[in-house]
């Protein structure tokens, strides 16, 4: 066994391939080519490795024993020197001693290009490390996982985190790993415009072994050295049919051909994305925006998602259309022609790799039901991929459990129907941080352990969930995290995963913290449904019956017939009297949310006043508290608002009281501005536009129209 100490000397044996030193290489991931075979590109890879390796060497034992590790790095293949341990990084084709390691049959079970091999031996009277692998990609692997062994870990972008360990074992006589990924793709929908993706981000996906990202357009060479594959795409017709397009002569597309666009109601609707799919002019004109696309960004390219509208508004209606079958049918024919497309160009030389086709199954647009005909003839599905994305599903039940007939149940019928007739690779797709929840102290943790093993056990080849904000994590981080682990090996068991995150990310306060996280996985499993449906029942009830009006009529005289609040038995207002306020995962009544938040606020104050807190544990305790705060009044906000409007609607308590509350509470969110790191925080003044309440309140009571002078004077992330 080697631990630290003072003499320590480690020598990492990495190829530095046409180089000068081990550090340029591991810089130069945009002076090599990344789709064709080079050895530079292996190089840069793994050079990269070995830094990162060495690093978190020097960071292990500065925490450990405030001593610094002598690592150096030598040539693969020369004499072995004198060093307390020689750890030897590379693939097969890099490093003679891995070559000579699998000609000995020491690689046995190393199979997948993600997989690795770590190794402890030793030869000539030297102790030896094997981090070995058939891939680039599966020596970066590698090094990450030895790190985390060693009792490194990464819990957030832009830090490196230990388990506090008092002593650092690099190298022990069983030391045998042979490990390789369950899911083939394993990552996150990202980045617009408004959130580029960060570099200390795509750094953290590596670290915990997620491969694939949509989309880095801001740092594609780096997403290549980490082995993180890159999508473009998304809402494709949505985008590129947009009838508001200056088409020719100054008319909009729709001005000049309104025939193109889906027959909905006996008119043509005039909407983005809804196409006549048996107008051959107006899928040609879809396809060739799609394909200027495509050719722009096609050098980085590795997937292609080409979805329809998000707005539930896609399919046509006309008599031609219809004949072609449901909405998954007449999809179909437009995924089979942009595989085709895609083809041509790559048979033409003009595109130098195979780019991979998803097509999105999403239950905003009636897609999500699977086809009624058999696919079209010579339908791709080596190279084609199934993304299938059921975006109001509940998170308090897990996705297959049966007692959520409301739901979840619906969702995972059509997932199995999909299943049964598409046999492609299927991608699941997921919403942990999307509208309705983006910046929320969200924690789904029980149910995310219940659902990957079964999407693994179903099939699913990858997974991925929208959306993730480059920064300002919070609670969220364990989400991430946890994620990462489960999709790499699905068999995590979640306690002891659990322990290890708030080690890594708490240190002394582990315990405390992990107790604060498990209460709020119960308060917001719920939470789709709160903002959801309960914001937005008010906003239709509200704007469809009183319009633009400051001062709400309450006996709707003449109106049009008012939605229920709480329309799903998920989410009640007031506990029932026989229940115990619980719904699968989570609560469902507002009563136990909100005090429950309430307790939550509570302790992380707490937590946060202990003495000789290590910085990191602080820093990420206020982060924490920022967005628990934050969550908390949000629930709040909706809750009061609730009572309000029941107390009007029922007559059964006066309504003055909680109209004061929720306008006191809005006043506080008026004073909250989010970090730009947020997402969607580049598009909303402060926390009370992102609540989904801002329209409401100013329909019902004039409020909001004076918050810009709260919002110039606000500090981001303090709540008054």
């Amino acid at each position: 066994m080697i631990s630290n100490m003072k003499d320590c000397k480690i020598r990492i044996d990495v190829s530095r391939g046409s180089f000068k030193t081990v550090a340029a290489a591991a810089r130069s991931e945009k002076k090599v080519k990344w789709f064709v075979p080079d050895t530079d590109a292996d190089a840069v890879t793994e050079c990269y490795a070995a830094v990162e390796l060495g690093n978190g060497i020097r960071t292990l034992c500065r925490n450990a024993d405030r001593t610094d590790a002598a690592v150096s790095f030598v040539v693969p293949g020369g004499k072995l020197r004198s060093a307390t341990l020689q750890i030897v990084l590379g693939t097969p084709s890099s490093n003679p001693r891995v070559a000579a390691l699998q000609d000995a049959g020491g690689m046995r079970g190393v199979s997948h290009s993600e997989g690795y091999l770590i190794l402890a031996r030793r030869e000539a009277r030297t102790r030896i490390l094997y981090i070995a692998a058939l891939t680039r990609n599966g020596v970066l692997n590698g090094v990450y996982r030895y790190l985390e062994e060693l009792g490194l870990g990464w819990t957030s972008p832009g830090c490196i985190q230990a388990a506090w360990p008092k002593r650092v074992v690099f190298w022990k006589e069983a030391l045998h790993l042979t490990e390789a990924p369950r899911f083939e793709s394993r990552g996150f929908y990202i980045g617009s415009a408004r959130h580029p993706v960060t570099e200390d981000l795509l750094v953290w996906m590596a670290r915990n072994r997620m491969n694939y990202c949509a989309w880095p357009s801001t740092h594609p060479a780096l997403a290549k050295k980490l082995g993180i594959g890159i999508m473009a795409g998304g809402d494709e017709m949505h985008l590129k049919f947009d009838p508001d397009h200056i088409f020719k002569k100054g008319k909009t597309l729709y001005e000049a051909h309104p025939e193109w666009f889906a027959l909905r109601n006996g008119k043509r609707d005039r909407w983005p994305g809804v196409i006549c799919v048996s107008n051959r002019a107006a899928v040609n004109y879809l396809f060739e925006q799609i394909m200027a696309f495509v050719m722009q960004h096609a050098a980085w390219l590795d997937i292609y998602a080409f979805g329809g509208s998000d707005t539930g508004k896609t399919w046509c209606e006309c008599r031609s259309c219809k004949k072609m079958g449901n909405a998954a049918d007449r999809y179909l024919r437009l995924v089979h022609e942009m595989r085709r497309r895609l083809d041509a160009e790559y048979e033409k030389g003009n595109i130098d790799h195979r780019i991979i086709l998803r097509f999105e199954a999403y239950d905003c647009n009636d897609s999500l039901q699977p086809p009624s005909r058999p696919f079209p003839k010579g339908f791709d599905m080596e190279t084609t991929q199934l993304e299938i994305w059921p975006i109001r599903r509940c998170q308090a039940h897990p996705m297959d459990d049966p007692e959520c007939r409301e739901l979840n149940l619906l969702h995972w019928r059509a997932i199995q129907g999909w299943h049964r007739k598409f046999k492609g690779p299927i991608i699941q797709g997921e919403f942990y941080n999307v509208s309705a929840l983006a910046d929320m102290a969200t924690v789904f943790s029980k149910t995310m352990a219940a659902d990957v093993p079964t999407y693994a056990a179903n099939g699913v080849s990858g997974m991925q969930y929208m959306h993730v904000s480059p920064g300002h994590w919070g609670p969220r981080s364990l989400t991430n995290w946890q994620l990462g682990r489960l999709l790499w090996d699905p068999g995590h068991d979640y306690d002891s995963m659990l322990r290890q995150f708030f080690r890594l990310r708490f240190g002394p306060v582990a315990r405390q913290a992990e107790r604060l996280y498990r209460k709020l996985d119960l308060a917001t499993s719920n939470i789709m449904m709160i903002k959801s449906v309960v914001a937005g029942n008010l906003n239709w009830n509200l704007r469809r019956n009183y319009g633009d009006y400051a001062a709400v009529e309450w006996d709707n005289a003449g109106g049009l017939p008012m939605l229920e609040l709480f329309d799903f038995d998920h989410l009640r207002l007031h506990r029932p009297d026989d229940s115990d306020g619980r719904i699968g995962n989570g609560l469902n009544n507002l009563d136990d949310i909100v005090k429950a938040f309430e307790d939550i606020s509570a302790g992380f104050r707490g937590l946060r006043k202990q003495r000789n807190l290590p910085a990191a544990a602080k820093a990420n305790l206020d982060e924490d508290l920022t967005l628990v705060t934050y969550t908390g009044l949000l629930i709040e906000l909706h809750y009061q608002f609730a009572l309000f409007w029941e107390a009007n609607r029922y007559g059964n308590r006066q309504p003055g009281p909680h109209k004061a509350r929720l306008l006191r509470i809005a006043a506080k969110l008026d004073r909250f501005a989010f970090p730009q790191a947020a997402m969607g925080a580049s598009r909303v003044a402060n926390a009370l536009e992102r609540t989904n309440l801002s329209a409401p309140l100013k329909r019902a009571f004039g409020y909001g129209s004076d918050g810009a002078i709260a919002r110039q004077e606000a500090n981001p992330g303090v709540i008054i």
